[in-house]
C-alpha cells in the first residue's frame, strides 16, 4: 500500500510540476526539470525503505 501512495504522491506533484512549466509559469529550462525530476525519482527510491521501516 505504501508503493502505491508514494506513486500516486509523486504523480500528482510531477503532473503539477510539468503543467506549470508548460504553461510557462515555472523560469526553469528543461534540462534543469529533468535533472530535477530524475533527482527527486532517484531520492525517493532511497527513501522508500526508511520510510516503510518508520510506518510499521
Amino acid at each position: 500500500m505504501d508503493v502505491e501512495l508514494t506513486g500516486l504522491t509523486l504523480t500528482a506533484g510531477l503532473w503539477e510540476l510539468f503543467t506549470t512549466w508548460f504553461r510557462g509559469d515555472l523560469d526553469v529550462d528543461r534540462d534543469h526539470l529533468i535533472d530535477y525530476t530524475v533527482a527527486l525519482m532517484l531520492s525517493t527510491i532511497e527513501l522508500a525503505a526508511p520510510l516503510h521501516h518508520r510506518l510499521h
